[in-house]
Formats: C-alpha cells, sequence, structure tokens
C-alpha cells in the first residue's frame, strides 16, 4: 500500500511537472509571438518617424517657398503701388490739360469777337485794305488755333486710352495677387493640418510601442519566476493564464494594429 501511495504521488508530481512545462512551453511561444508583434510595430513605428521627418522637410521647404512668394507678392505690391501713382499723375495731367484746352478755346473765342469788330470797324470806315488785312490776320489764326487745338484734343485722347490701358492692367495685377495669396493661404493651412496629424500618429504609436515594451517585460518576468519554479520542483506549480486570456490585452494589441495601419496609410 504504502509503495502504491508512493507510485501514485510520483505520478501526480510528473503529471503537475508535466503540466507546468505545458505551460510553459505556451508562454514561451506566446512570448515569441509578443515579441515578433513589437518587432512589427517597432518597424512601422521607425517607417512612420522616417515619413515625419520627411514631412518636416518638406514643410520647411513649403515654408521657404512661401517666403519666397511672399517676397515677390511685396515686389508686386509695390509695383502695383508705383502703376497707381503713374495713374494719379497722369489723371493729374489732364485735368491740367483739359483747363489749358478750355483756356485756349476761350482765347480762341476771344479773339474771334475781337476780329469781328475790328471788321465791323473797317466796314464803318469803309477802309477796305484794312480790312482784307484783318480777314487775312484773323484766317491764319483760326488755322492756327484749330491746328493746335486738334493736336491738344489728340494728346489728350491718346492719355486717356493710356490711362485706360494702365488701369486694365492694375486691375488684372490686383486679382492675380488676390489670388496667389488665397492659394498661399490654402496651402498653408493645408500644411499645418497635415504636420499636426503626422505629430498626433507618431506620439500615438510611440505610446503603444511603450505599452508592448512594458508586457513583453512583465512575460519575461512570468516566465523567469515559472522556470524559476520548475527547477525547484518542490511542488505543483499553479500557473495562472487569465494574463494571456485578458480581453483588455486583446483590445489593446487590435486598436494599436489598427492605429499603426491607419498611421502606415497616412
Amino acid at each position: 500500500m504504502e509503495l502504491e501511495h508512493l507510485k501514485n504521488n510520483l505520478d501526480e508530481k510528473n503529471a503537475h511537472a508535466s503540466s507546468t512545462a505545458t505551460v510553459a512551453e505556451q508562454y514561451l511561444r506566446e512570448l515569441v509571438d509578443v515579441r515578433i508583434k513589437l518587432g512589427s510595430a517597432q518597424e512601422v513605428a521607425e517607417t512612420n518617424a522616417m515619413a515625419a521627418a520627411k514631412a518636416e522637410t518638406q514643410c520647411m521647404m513649403l515654408m521657404k517657398e512661401i517666403e519666397a512668394k511672399n517676397e515677390i507678392l511685396q515686389e508686386h505690391d509695390a509695383h502695383v503701388a508705383e502703376l497707381t501713382d503713374q495713374l494719379t499723375y497722369l489723371q493729374q495731367e489732364i485735368n491740367t490739360r483739359e483747363l489749358h484746352q478750355k483756356e485756349l478755346k476761350e482765347e480762341v473765342l476771344k479773339l474771334e469777337r475781337e476780329a469781328k469788330l475790328a471788321a465791323l470797324r473797317v466796314a464803318a470806315s469803309k477802309d477796305l485794305e484794312l480790312k482784307r488785312v484783318l480777314e487775312e490776320i484773323s484766317i491764319r489764326n483760326s488755322e492756327q488755333l484749330s491746328k493746335l487745338v486738334n493736336a491738344k484734343d489728340d494728346e489728350i485722347s491718346r492719355m486717356k486710352e493710356e490711362i485706360r490701358l494702365l488701369s486694365a492692367q492694375l486691375r488684372l495685377k490686383a486679382q492675380e495677387l488676390e489670388t496667389q495669396v488665397e492659394k498661399h493661404r490654402a496651402a498653408d493651412q493645408e500644411l499645418k493640418k497635415r504636420v499636426v496629424k503626422l505629430e498626433f500618429w507618431l506620439q500615438e504609436a510611440r505610446n503603444q510601442t511603450r505599452k508592448f515594451q512594458k508586457i513583453i517585460e512583465k512575460r519575461e518576468k512570468e516566465l523567469k519566476d515559472l522556470q524559476a519554479q520548475l527547477a525547484s520542483n518542490t511542488g505543483p506549480v499553479k500557473v495562472s493564464r487569465s494574463v494571456w486570456n485578458d480581453q483588455r490585452l486583446k483590445v489593446i494589441m487590435s486598436i494599436t494594429v489598427v492605429v499603426l495601419a491607419l498611421f502606415a496609410r497616412h
């Protein structure tokens, strides 16, 4: 009976040792799986970090390009201001010349009235020779004044056409500048949004990597404790598998994989 009892105890210890070895093997397999997943997560995190660095470089290049375009816009603004000054000057010049033309027309009318009065005086005095001379002088003066007035009219028309062209050019320049400013603002806002998203996903990947690292360290410690119990062989080893079957761990790992996949897609 005692021999049978010892045999039963030995069988029971062998069964416990076999069960403990099976659990240890499962721990090892799960630890290897977690390490493989962590390696994949770290590779994805490194790839995403490189993508973030590349995006940051692109951001710097775009900022430099925006600064260069802002300088061009400032030059355009200066050119527009210069055109505006020219337009104002031409408008003042036209007003001055129109005033001169008005004065010239008044002078012509005055000369015509004086010529008519002189002709009337000559007719009254019956001095035909003097009348002829005055008529010739009046005709010459009228022709000269008419040519001068026509020349002034042509010059004013030409200046009005120049002002019209300058005004059209100024409006086109203003529209181009407004369009470029809107494009630069939209590009700047889009760039800022992309940088914020990249920083958020990179931080999320780092947080999940740290969580994986802590889980692996905890599993390695449990495995070392299990190996120590196996080495002592003092009795049955009670191994709790509730940690590996923890639904929170599975949820965290699933969320981490989804987050890393989304980040890699971005």
